[in-house]
């Protein structure tokens, strides 16, 4: 009962819901209507809202855009802030270094300083110049720890006796005294004192400025200062002051002597000897050389215009006749030329070569030695410096540094062969190279004025066997 009641509704549904698309599907044109006309303002609105979005977007492109720019140079800005700053922390550290090691120096020099031994060796030293200056100061106990009472009273001494000698040195004092001239005489005369700095002597043997003479003596100095001490004495201010100033009067000074090419050789040892007699082995070279060259050269183009004259007019008798009266090398070349001038130009070239080739020694000599002579030399300088520089080292392993004067051999000896080397050598390689340049060109003028003489006979030769080949007067060669 139930099912066919649902049966039945079902029906009942279907038939009103087939009869209501009926209903619509015969009246369309209502629901058209109204919907066209709801949609355009739809569409206008959509349309205003996508130009609006649009814009929209347009501008927060181009702001991101200007962001990401400003955002870059910031960005580079703060890079290289960080890089300076990066810097400035370097140099800091390394200046906080460096400070620090300075301090730690300073310390350390303030440790040294402030030992007892260390003040008391400084009292002493200072003590003798006072002592020699007359000035009165307390000497520390040699033997035992002085009391703190005996070094205070030394270090009053000395500094009240510092001032005295700063007081001393201030005043220009005059006495009568002794000195010594420079030949070693001693003289009495005046002596004008300028402090502790400078001294004037004047005496009827001599006058001058002083030097220390050693033990509070002076002698006269080699400085024309006759007229400042002379002023000086008398009262009156010299127009140009000379004076020798010195540090104390307790060490004799003497003067520089002016040391001679001799003195020289002596002080670089046995190698400044070898270089001096290779450097006059090279100078005897080169003068031989040159001797040799410049007689080749004197009289070789009055030699070459005589010969080709007879070989033009057609005497080559006449032309040999006038290379017998000739001497050297070109009066041989061009004499072998002239007495195989009719063979084949073949045989004549291979003759004039032979002959060439001969006078090539006489032209060439010396050469590589003196080239050999100019290399050599610096290379002893360098040997005599390795044993200037060991002598002085053996002298400070023996007996240290303490003495300049005892280290002066050695370094004397390795600077003066080094000197002496590149004085030989330099001179020895710019004289050789040009002599070498002469050379050569004396060679290729005596190899042009063969060929003049051949070339000019066989232009004679020819007008002989055809007149209208080489008109009279033409030159023999290009280069005639």
């Amino acid at each position: 009962m139930n099912a066919q009641l649902i049966v039945i509704g079902a029906l009942g549904l279907s038939l009103a819901t087939s009869g209501a698309w009926a209903q619509d599907a015969k009246a369309p044109n209502r629901l058209e209507v109204a919907s066209g006309a709801v949609q355009q303002p739809l569409e206008k609105a959509y349309l205003k809202e996508f130009a609006f979005l649009k814009a929209e977007k347009a501008a927060l492109t181009a702001r991101l855009a200007q962001v990401r720019s400003n955002s870059k140079t910031k960005l580079a800005e703060a890079r290289t802030e960080i890089d300076s700053l990066e810097g400035r922390v370097l140099a800091l550290r390394r200046s906080s270094t460096a400070l620090e090691d300075r301090l730690r120096d300073n310390e350390r020099d303030v440790e040294q300083s402030s030992r007892p031994e260390a003040v008391y060796e400084l009292l002493s030293r200072a003590r003798e110049p006072l002592v020699a200056a007359s000035v009165e100061v307390s000497a520390l106990p040699v033997t035992g720890t002085p009391t703190p009472e005996e070094t205070i009273r030394t270090i009053d001494q000395t500094f009240v006796g510092a001032a005295e000698v700063l007081k001393q040195g201030q005043r220009i004092t005059k006495d009568s005294g002794a000195f010594f001239l420079p030949d070693g005489t001693k003289v009495q005369g005046e002596i004008l004192k300028l402090g502790h700095v400078a001294a004037f002597g004047v005496s009827s043997r001599g006058s001058g400025a002083l030097a220390p003479a050693g033990a509070g003596m002076f002698r006269l100095w080699p400085l024309p200062a006759k007229e400042s001490a002379q002023a000086l004495l008398s009262g009156d201010a010299p127009s140009r002051l000379r004076l020798f100033l010195f540090e104390s009067t307790d060490k004799a000074i003497e003067a520089k002597k002016a040391r001679t090419l001799l003195d020289e050789v002596r002080a670089g040892g046995v190698v400044a000897y070898v270089i001096v007699s290779l450097g006059a082995v090279g100078l005897l070279m080169v003068l031989v050389r040159m001797l040799t060259l410049l007689w080749v050269s004197l009289g070789s183009a009055r030699i070459t215009d005589a010969v080709l004259e007879r070989v033009r007019a057609g005497k080559l008798q006449a032309a040999v006749q006038r290379l017998g009266k000739a001497r050297g090398p070109l009066a041989r070349i061009l004499g072998a030329t002239l007495r195989n001038v009719r063979v084949e130009r073949e045989r004549l070239d291979d003759v004039v070569q032979e002959a060439l080739l001969n006078e090539t020694p006489t032209l060439e000599r010396f050469g590589t030695a003196i080239t050999v002579i100019a290399a050599v030399a610096p290379l002893l300088g360098l040997l005599g410096t390795v044993t200037g520089m060991i002598a002085t080292f053996d002298v400070i392993t023996e007996f240290g540094t303490g003495d300049p004067r005892m280290l002066s051999g050695g370094i004397s000896e390795a600077l003066i062969t080094t000197k002496l080397g590149l004085m030989v050598a330099i001179p020895t390689l710019l004289v050789g190279t040009l002599l070498s340049s002469w050379a050569d060109g004396l060679i290729n003028n005596l190899e042009h004025a063969s060929l003049r003489v051949v070339n000019a006979h066989e232009g004679l030769q020819a007008y002989h066997e055809d007149p209208q080949a080489t008109p009279p007067g033409m030159p023999e060669s290009v280069g005639s």
